[in-house]
């Protein structure tokens, strides 16, 4: 059995995208800024277990068209080929015809807006990551962190002049 695609779906700079693989050893070279991350990413998501947690993604990881907004979600679909018997009964929920009339399975894993960490304040644009800090996302944390800290002592106020302090 291997790997004979991964397709990719709403995923950083892919809208939709196919890789094929090879049996054996598949190597994936190029330059810089090419998307061989985002591949990877997406074999990390397949390979993810007990021991090594399933990848956790940012707003910025769904795909943003141009002039558009990022929503949606990010799957990744996976297709096995070269099944033997064994292969057939550990994947029978995933078994499916190919059009060449071949068995294979196919699993995919769906990242839906629960799965991606969102950052929401009041002052902040909306769907700002959590895990990015580049220079605009840091300044609507500090935006945040200043409407959080307004409100936290207009409360504190509020709750000391009940105490009589």
């Amino acid at each position: 059995m291997y790997l004979a695609s991964l397709t990719i779906t709403n995923f950083r700079h892919f809208t939709k995208t196919t890789v094929s693989f090879q049996p054996g050893l598949n190597v994936i070279v190029g330059p810089n800024n090419i998307r061989k991350s985002a591949v990877v990413d997406g074999l990390h998501a397949l390979l993810a277990g007990a021991d090594d947690p399933y990848p956790r993604f940012t707003s910025d990881d769904v795909h943003l068209p141009n002039g558009g907004t990022a929503t949606g979600e990010i799957t990744f679909t996976f297709v096995f080929k070269d099944l033997d018997t064994d292969d057939e009964a550990d994947f029978l929920h995933a078994l499916r015809e190919s059009p060449a009339g071949e068995i294979e399975a196919v699993m995919g894993v769906t990242y839906g807006e629960p799965d991606i960490l969102w950052l929401r304040f009041p002052g902040c644009r909306a769907g700002t990551a959590a895990g990015s800090l580049r220079a605009e996302a840091l300044t609507d944390i500090l935006a945040a962190a200043d409407v959080i800290n307004s409100y936290l002592h207009s409360e504190l106020s509020i709750l000391l002049s009940q105490f009589g302090r």
